[in-house]
């Protein structure tokens, strides 16, 4: 497991590509290509499965 600390994501930088960094229990962080937090480049999701099926939350 990778834990996502505030120094690991103050760290981040963007790209010019998609990323996702994921701490291996379903929480990842999705930064977009500018990686702009103020302007929504960088956004929670949470992956999980349901009745066998991929979800996003």
């Amino acid at each position: 497991m990778n834990k996502l600390t505030d120094t690991c994501l103050r760290n981040v930088k963007p790209t010019g590509k998609v990323q996702k960094i994921s701490d291996g229990c379903g929480l990842f962080i999705h930064v977009t290509a500018t990686g702009s937090p103020s302007a929504g480049g960088m956004l929670w999701h949470m992956g999980y499965r349901f009745g066998g099926k991929k979800k996003l939350l």
